[in-house]
């Protein structure tokens, strides 16, 4: 017969063996990396309390450094504005705005 503490250890590779050691960390708010990054900082600084159009989110990421063509900038604003994300778009007057998710 095998102690407890052994059986135990044992359990404890085979698990961490079939699910992993751990999950994946979220993105927290400190998280600026990147275009997405960006997007997540401009957030912070309240910039989606009224809408932005891709064009004045392209400037002001530009002014903070991050460089990204405006078809970037587009695609991460779309990405954050799915259902469940923290953005909202809509076209107002034929272009697309963005503002926060209430």
């Amino acid at each position: 017969m095998q102690p407890i503490a052994d059986i135990i250890g044992r359990l404890e590779k085979l698990e961490k063996a079939v699910f992993g050691a751990g999950t994946k960390a979220p993105k927290t708010a400190g998280d600026f990396k990147g275009i997405a990054g960006g997007i997540r900082f401009l957030q912070t600084k309240s910039l989606f309390t009224k809408k932005r159009t891709a064009a004045e989110v392209r400037t002001e990421l530009e002014q903070h450094g991050y460089h990204y063509p405006i078809a970037a900038v587009q695609t991460a604003l779309n990405r954050a504005s799915v259902k469940n994300g923290p953005l909202t778009a809509f076209r107002e007057n034929g272009v697309k705005v963005y503002v926060t998710r209430k």
